[in-house]
C-alpha cells in the first residue's frame, strides 16, 4: 500500500487509498463439520448452503458475497489445496501442521458496505481494523452454539470450539467493532435530532397541543391513521429501515 502509494503521488494530488474488500480467517485443525449441525451456526445470514466433495461435507456457506456487507465460509482447505495446488500453504502452517488431520479455514469477506458501515474506509483502516473485523464477524455476526431447550437460539451458549476460534493469534487483543458502529449511529441521531425537534416543534403548533405529552399523543395518532393510508405499520417500516442499516 505504501508502495502504490508513493508512486502514484508523483503524479496525482490528494491521493487517498478506499478499501472496497478485505478478507479475514483463520485456520485450524480439530474444528469438525457435519451436517446435522448445520443449525448450531447462529447469526445475521439468512442463507446457508452447504458444500460436498464426493459425498463428504467440505463446509459452510453463510450469506451472499453480491450483498457487498458480509459473506462467511467454514470450509476444508486442505480440499481446496489439493483442487487448487496452492500446496504452499502447508509450509506457511509449519510445524503446526498435521499432514493426518484435515485444516478448517473460518473465513470472512467483508465488501465495501459492510465496511462503511463499521468505520472503516481507508485502506489503512482495513490494514489496522483487521483483527476487530474478524473478532466482529465471529461474534456479532456469526457463532456456534450448543442447543438447550431454550427455543432462542440466540440464547443458546456459545461452543468451546468457537471461543478459540474467536481468538485466533493475531486477534487476542483485538476489540470489535461493535462501538464503532454504536458511536456512528449516536453520530446520526445528533445530526437528525435538531431538525427532528424542529418538525415536533412545528407539528405541535399546527395540532394545537400545547405540551410535549399531548403533541405525542397527537402525534401516534397521526401516524396511525398514515399507516391505515399506507397499508403498512409503523413497526415494519421501521424494521425495514433497521434492516437497510444493519448488515445483510
Amino acid at each position: 500500500m505504501r508502495w502504490f502509494h508513493d508512486l502514484a503521488s508523483g503524479f496525482t494530488k490528494d491521493l487517498r487509498l478506499h478499501a472496497s474488500r478485505v478478507d479475514v480467517f483463520s485456520d485450524w485443525q480439530g474444528l469438525d463439520l457435519k451436517v446435522e449441525e448445520r443449525d448450531h451456526f447462529v447469526g445475521r445470514a439468512k442463507r446457508l448452503d452447504m458444500h460436498e466433495d464426493d459425498g463428504r461435507l467440505t463446509g459452510f456457506e453463510f450469506g451472499r458475497r453480491s450483498t457487498k456487507t458480509i459473506a462467511g465460509r467454514i470450509y476444508d482447505k486442505t480440499v481446496d489445496i489439493q483442487r487448487t495446488g496452492k500446496h504452499w500453504w502447508t509450509e506457511k502452517w509449519g510445524s503446526a501442521y498435521d499432514p493426518s488431520r484435515p485444516v478448517m479455514r473460518v473465513e470472512f469477506e467483508f465488501g465495501r458496505q459492510g465496511l462503511t458501515e463499521f468505520g472503516v474506509d481507508t485502506a489503512k483502516d482495513a490494514l489496522e481494523r483487521a483483527a476487530d473485523l474478524y473478532l466482529t464477524a465471529t461474534t456479532d455476526w456469526l457463532s456456534q452454539r450448543v442447543p438447550t431447550a431454550d427455543e432462542t437460539r440466540s440464547r443458546w451458549p456459545v461452543s468451546e470450539a468457537w471461543r478459540i476460534v474467536q481468538r485466533p493469534s493475531f486477534a487476542e487483543n483485538a476489540v470489535g467493532l461493535q462501538r464503532i458502529r454504536e458511536q456512528s449511529s449516536t453520530a446520526s441521531l445528533r445530526r437528525i435530532l435538531p431538525a427532528l425537534i424542529g418538525y415536533v416543534v412545528l407539528f405541535a403548533a399546527l395540532a394545537d397541543a400545547d405540551s410535549l405529552d399531548e403533541a405525542a399523543l397527537r402525534l401516534i395518532a397521526a401516524i396511525r391513521d398514515d399507516e391505515i393510508m399506507r397499508g403498512v405499520s409503523f413497526e415494519d417500516r421501521v424494521e425495514r429501515r433497521r434492516l437497510k442499516l444493519r448488515l445483510a
